[in-house]
């Protein structure tokens, strides 16, 4: 008998274990999306400002907030990156 409850309390300290890594899966994927929605809200409001400013003609200004734009959208393939290499 007392190898059927060693390994019953190996298969519930699996069970309990994945239940923990699931619950750290999903906080990441809850905080991953929350950071990404930010940077693309950024993003947009920079290609907006962007946009005003060729329409005026300042290029100088323009160029800078693509840039900006750009930037936050790498920032979120950057952490969508990261956050797959730790999970699969």
């Amino acid at each position: 008998m007392g190898l059927f409850k060693s390994i019953a309390k190996a298969i519930e300290s699996g069970r309990i274990e994945a239940r923990n890594e699931a619950g750290r899966y999903d906080r990441e994927a809850a905080t991953l999306k929350a950071s990404n929605s930010e940077y693309a809200k950024m993003a947009d409001e920079h290609y907006s400002i962007a946009e005003q400013a060729r329409r005026s003609g300042d290029m100088e200004m323009y160029q800078r907030e693509v840039n900006r734009a750009q930037e936050a959208e790498q920032a979120v393939h950057n952490a969508t990156r990261a956050f797959l290499s730790r999970n699969t």
